[in-house]
């Protein structure tokens, strides 16, 4: 049963200016993010922050966070509390862009 009093909130940031994004891909990702809430059956409340940016910064954080001096394809902070989660996650969308030429799907699949 849905909580009635459950507040959702998705965020898309872009702050990627070097690859023309698929049209629509921030509504596409609100829609998907919403959707798996729901299919996971979690009826908490969320608030999610997005943010598509770019191989160079996921690296400082990378090396900041992680000791990593690499890019990768997504990073992820949650803060859940209980039946509250909150979370920011960065997707690298140039690594997103070279991860799809390698398994041979579109790039939209690989953002979504």
């Amino acid at each position: 049963m849905k909580n009635q009093n459950r507040k959702t909130t998705v965020r898309v940031h872009n702050l990627n200016v070097k690859i023309n994004l698929p049209e629509n891909i921030e509504n596409d990702i609100r829609t998907v993010a919403k959707a798996t809430f729901d299919q996971e059956k979690f009826f908490g409340s969320y608030q999610l922050s997005i943010v598509l940016t770019s191989d160079e910064e996921i690296k400082e954080m990378n090396l900041r966070y992680l000791q990593k001096d690499r890019p990768t394809d997504v990073m992820c902070f949650p803060y859940a509390t209980g039946k509250q989660v909150q979370s920011d996650i960065f997707i690298s969308v140039d690594t997103a862009q070279a991860q799809a030429e390698q398994y041979n799907h579109t790039f939209k699949q690989e953002i979504l």
